[in-house]
């Protein structure tokens, strides 16, 4: 039971009455002070029934002698607690306009911190968008150049993953110019080359040497001046010698362990395939990655 409770109602019962608008105010005080209605009701039927039981008891023959002051003094202390009782209501009053404007300001934080938190998780996609986005037009230029020449990059780690956010036509040409490219597919792609030509080469030779030595002239033969599938004698001789030098170039570079292509090669491809769509998206993309990570409320949420 709480004694401050007890004690603003003992005041309030002095005149040995409540009003209604007393009992307003004890159940105000009652909440104040955190105490449920029910118990207030308890307290103040338990307290008024004591004063019911004061009031009805017999009272005694003798009678005391009442000091002529009592009176002027009784009043004195009523104008004292209805002071004291104004005052209480004024501090209450304060309370409770105080514990709204506080629930007020706290519901406004709540809203800015949902307001933030969903500012957070939209910039959050846009950067695993922009992420996507970026490695699937790095992996595109990096297979397009890879079919021109006809090989592939041998490397640990993905080539998208050096150049995220940091990408540029000079940084990319340096990247593939110094990279270790793949010779596999390049020599399979060599071999099948000079079978190919040197067949074509033993094929158109052998048929002049068999033209030459069992043919003559007189009777249509390749040397002769009749021509041979629409070509003259000499203009076969020419394709068979090319089918040998081509055949032979082929298997120089498997002996020697060569590319079929050199710096100048990948710079010059990769600047038909750098044009100006892929440059503007590069640029975007790194121009966005930089505003993501300028943003004050997401400094420490760098990309990986």
């Amino acid at each position: 039971m709480s004694k401050e409770l007890v004690d603003f109602i003992n005041i309030l019962l002095l005149d040995g009455e409540i009003s209604e608008k007393e009992k307003r105010q004890i159940f105000e005080k009652a909440n104040t002070l955190g105490i449920p209605e029910a118990e207030c009701e308890v307290i103040l039927e338990s307290l008024m029934g004591q004063v019911k039981k004061k009031t009805l008891k017999p009272k005694k023959s003798v009678k005391k002698k009442v000091p002529k002051y009592q009176k002027k003094a009784t009043l004195n202390k009523v104008d004292e607690l209805n002071q004291k009782i104004e005052k209480e209501l004024k501090i209450q009053e304060n309370a409770s306009i105080k514990t709204k404007s506080l629930q007020s300001e706290i519901d406004n934080h709540h809203n800015i911190r949902n307001s933030l938190i969903e500012e957070a998780e939209n910039y959050i996609n846009l950067r695993k968008q922009l992420k996507s986005e970026y490695e699937k037009l790095l992996k595109q230029l990096k297979s397009n150049l890879e079919n021109r020449l006809g090989s592939e990059v041998l490397e640990e780690s993905k080539f998208e993953s050096k150049f995220l956010y940091r990408a540029n036509k000079n940084s990319i040409t340096t990247y593939f110019q110094n990279a270790t490219w793949n010779i596999g597919g390049l020599t399979t792609k060599r071999k099948l080359r000079y079978y190919f030509f040197t067949g074509v080469y033993y094929i158109l030779f052998g048929y002049i040497w068999l033209d030459w030595v069992f043919y003559s002239a007189e009777d249509g033969g390749v040397i002769s001046k009749e021509q041979w599938m629409g070509f003259k004698w000499w203009q076969i001789l020419i394709a068979s010698l090319i089918s040998m030098i081509i055949g032979q170039s082929a298997k120089s570079k498997i002996d020697k362990n060569k590319m079929d292509f050199n710096q100048e090669d990948i710079a010059k491809n990769l600047e038909t395939l750098f044009n100006k769509n892929v440059k503007d998206q590069i640029e975007l993309y790194n121009k966005l990655h930089d505003e993501l990570n300028s943003n004050n409320n997401l400094k420490s949420r760098k990309f990986n």
